[in-house]
């Protein structure tokens, strides 16, 4: 039981869950978006904005992107329940499917605002994407609880998640205010702690109900019946944390 959270930089941090030698992939002209941990909690897979994957442990590599447009970036990877295959999209909600993930469609318009987060439905059924404004769209045979894209926040969403039941989300901003939807409650904001943003990650547990907010400094506060194996202990990261994810068993 743990999570995992990674720099732009391809630096890794762990807690709960082993170690793995990571890339410093600035140095290759890369940069890091997003983190997943594989079901077992033993491997974990990174996503460049250039579409790459890169893969550590027992985490297997199902692909990447060959190539992606102008001005188009991966913003987010999503994994299976099963670790089989794994969905990316990018920054204009085009979205790209590997191993056994089955692709379910894109935006096929441009959005008002950036795609700033995939998510899957617990049964791998099919998937949201959320926009920087709130906005939601659905594909596959998820449903559509609400969107935020009509709240006028006043700063965008940067993550989300779903909960155990696939009937629900959380969005939270990029200040630590968090927006609910379906059977997802309100179990607290980043203020509600002490604590300030800018946020870079709102992930769910697969067991229990609450989430973990983690800021670009590496804090990361627990809500709810989540377990809180740790936070980033000062000058630990390089650069910026740009994403954590939980294990399965988290």
């Amino acid at each position: 039981m743990g999570y995992a959270m990674v720099s732009g930089a391809g630096d890794v941090v762990t807690f709960g869950l082993p170690l793995h030698t990571s890339l410093n992939v600035n140095s290759q002209g890369r940069r890091v978006v997003d983190i997943a941990v594989g079901p077992s909690g033993m491997g974990y897979w990174l996503a460049t904005s250039a579409g790459e994957v890169l893969v550590f442990g027992d985490s297997p590599h199902h692909g990447s992107i060959a190539a992606l447009g102008d001005g188009r970036e991966v913003v987010a990877i999503a994994v299976l329940p099963t670790g089989l295959g794994y969905y990316m999209v990018t920054n204009d909600g085009e979205v790209h499917a590997f191993g056994t993930a089955e692709f379910h469609g894109s935006l096929e318009l441009p959005p008002q605002s950036p795609i700033a987060d995939i998510l899957i439905a617990p049964d791998g059924g099919g998937y949201w994407l959320v926009g920087s404004d709130g906005g939601v769209f659905t594909f596959g045979s998820v449903p559509f609880l609400g969107s935020a894209a009509s709240l006028e926040l006043s700063n965008p969403i940067v993550s989300a998640a779903v909960t155990p039941t696939g009937e629900g989300y959380w969005m939270v901003t990029k200040s630590g205010a968090v927006v609910c939807f379906g059977d997802a409650p309100d179990l607290g904001w980043l203020s509600d702690v002490g604590l300030e943003g800018p946020v870079v990650s709102l992930a769910s547990s697969r067991r229990a109900i609450g989430y973990w907010i983690t800021t670009v400094r590496g804090e990361v506060r627990a809500f709810g019946d989540v377990l809180f194996p740790g936070t980033a202990p000062p000058g630990v990261l390089i650069s910026p944390v740009v994403s954590m994810a939980p294990s399965a068993l988290s």
